[in-house]
């Protein structure tokens, strides 16, 4: 993780996260610019969107362990879930 681009890029997708956490009935109109940016001009398959999420939950549970429950698991797979979802909203 040497590249700060890189970095500050996945400071910028985790923080995405607790904007979904804040905007739960509107998660299609909040991640709305993102889509377009990824379908439009970045061109990303949409499946990456899920595999991300799934990394972010082995990530979670690695770190966190015992802590890391069977509901928080649910809980944080229903997020990035829902997030997938919003991101991969605008592809046709």
């Amino acid at each position: 993780m040497g590249n700060p681009k890189v970095k500050a890029h996945g400071r910028k997708v985790l923080n995405s996260f607790g904007n979904a956490i804040k905007h739960m009935d509107d998660l299609k109109g909040t991640f709305a610019d993102l889509s377009e940016l990824h379908c439009d001009k970045l061109h990303v398959d949409p499946e990456n969107f899920r595999l991300l999420g799934n990394m972010i939950l082995i990530v979670l549970a690695t770190h966190f362990s015992k802590e890391f429950t069977p509901q928080m698991q649910a809980a944080w797979q229903k997020l990035t879930n829902a997030v997938a979802s919003a991101l991969a909203h605008k592809y046709h």
